[in-house]
């Protein structure tokens, strides 16, 4: 004769087996997405509001994910987007693993209104790993999402290099002169 326990570990374990119920601790990991969107906790920041927007679009529309890290609840996110945020001095920062580009909204500056100009295009190619060139802000139209990065990050990625990796980068660096020369004329 079946025990109350026995009959419901056997119940249990027939759900299990035809996936009808899933536990967290039983399910498999996350899946990896290069796309990381470092943010503050709901209601605290406006920026981040707005940047969560333009991100959930664009999910939508690439049908990508992109795992978002609360900076203000998780030590370890925490330290993780002050590892890759280079300057950024808050969040809403986008940073994509692969490609190690960051794109940051400009803060305020002291008593100025927040800035929330968000220009989806440069989120829709950071979030493809597409090269963003360096951005520089104009004044007259007002702040806009800024591109850090450094020629430390260029000169670590050639010491990771072969030597038949570096010879095709020359190969293209060359190839693109070309190519702007002759337009250019």
């Amino acid at each position: 004769m079946m025990t109350k326990v026995a009959m419901f570990a056997l119940v249990l374990l027939a759900t299990f087996a035809y996936g009808e119920v899933k536990l967290p601790f039983l399910s498999s990991r996350k899946k990896y997405t290069p796309l990381i969107f470092f943010k503050l906790p709901r209601g605290t920041s406006p920026q981040c509001e707005a940047m969560e927007k333009v991100v959930r679009e664009i999910e939508k529309e690439l049908n990508v994910k992109v795992d978002r890290m609360d900076v203000g609840r998780d030590m370890a996110a925490g330290s993780l987007f002050t590892l890759c945020s280079k300057g950024a001095s808050l969040p809403p920062v986008l940073y994509h693993r692969e490609s190690r580009q960051i794109i940051a909204l400009q803060t305020a500056k002291e008593g100025g209104k927040p800035n929330m100009n968000i220009d989806k295009e440069r989120v829709r190619a950071w979030a493809r790993g597409r090269r963003l060139p360096e951005f520089a802000v104009n004044k007259e139209i007002g702040s806009a999402p800024v591109v850090l990065e450094s020629e430390e990050d260029e000169f670590l990625v050639e010491a990771d290099m072969t030597p038949l990796q570096r010879k095709g980068k020359d190969a293209i660096k060359k190839r693109t002169e070309k190519k702007s020369q002759g337009i250019s004329r």
